[in-house]
């Protein structure tokens, strides 16, 4: 099989500015390709503060009927409006028969069992503004891990044609960031002898270029309460009391999607990551 070569960002602006100045662009190259080795939920530290995306294009206080009187955070930089509610909720998930969740599912992504990739064409250009596609698919293969305990770069997966699959025909470069909407990815996933089946709605992710091979970066969208719930119903070992808490906290954090009645349907949550370059077979 043929390897799906990755290209590196600051290999590919050199090359777009030598193409540029002489007045032509590369042709024939290939999607710059990138696994996730690193993935958790972005928490809110310190108080009213969190990475993330303004989902709703406004700004919540505990008076916006719009945000189900959830106040909205701000991002490091300072910019209003942020939705991360599930934030608030990840204590109580952690009183699930004491399951730190967050080392559970980075214990998919070392396993194999979670190999989120993305595949970007048309980086190589870089050109501020313009339009990459990028997509969001699931790798098989068994990955090696280095000292530090997280997947080696430059490792070739197959592609999990099983699983779902995200495309985004125009993400656009701004600065050393590439940004992609709407963003909208199933997440199937068995961790242990549990499975667990989200789907993230109307999202944005951003993919930042540190260097040759490595990236760093968020997505967030909405998530159905009610699924949620489903999938904690799911799990074996919750007793009642930690289930009812559970539902309590996401009735009362619900901050997007609100229904006839003034009850908002989705809670917003915000993941982030580092990746490293990767490989794909070809079909």
């Amino acid at each position: 099989m043929r390897r799906r070569a990755p290209l590196h960002a600051h290999l590919a602006i050199f090359s777009a500015a030598a193409m540029t100045a002489l007045g032509c662009q590369p042709q024939g190259s290939e999607p710059t390709v990138a696994v996730v080795s690193e993935l958790y939920f972005a928490s809110e530290e310190p108080s009213g503060v969190s990475v993330g995306f303004d989902l709703d294009e406004r700004t919540s206080d505990e008076n916006d009927t719009g945000g189900c009187g959830i106040p909205d955070l701000q991002d490091p930089e300072g910019r209003a409006g942020i939705d991360n509610s599930f934030a608030s909720v990840l204590p109580a998930l952690e009183l699930t028969e004491g399951v730190a969740v967050q080392a559970l599912i980075q214990a998919a992504v070392n396993s194999g069992e979670l190999l989120l990739m993305f595949e970007m064409d048309g980086l190589e250009t870089w050109t501020p503004g313009a339009c990459v596609g990028l997509s969001v698919l699931r790798g098989t293969g068994e990955p090696k891990l280095g000292s530090n305990d997280r997947l080696l770069g430059g490792q070739t997966y197959d592609r999990n044609l099983d699983a779902p699959h995200h495309a985004i025909d125009c993400a656009e470069i701004t600065g050393a960031t590439l940004e992609g909407s709407p963003f909208e990815y199933r997440l199937p996933l068995q961790i242990f002898d549990e499975y667990i089946d989200l789907t993230l709605l109307d999202g944005v992710i951003e993919i930042d270029m540190l260097g040759i091979g490595e990236y760093r970066g968020r997505f967030g969208g909405g998530v159905s309460v009610q699924e949620v719930k489903d999938n904690m119903a799911m799990i074996d070992g919750v007793g009642d009391e930690v289930r009812s808490l559970i539902d309590t906290v996401l009735n009362t954090r619900a901050d997007l999607q609100p229904d006839a009645a003034g009850i908002c349907q989705q809670i917003s949550v915000v993941f982030e990551f580092t990746a490293v370059s990767a490989y794909l077979f070809e079909d």
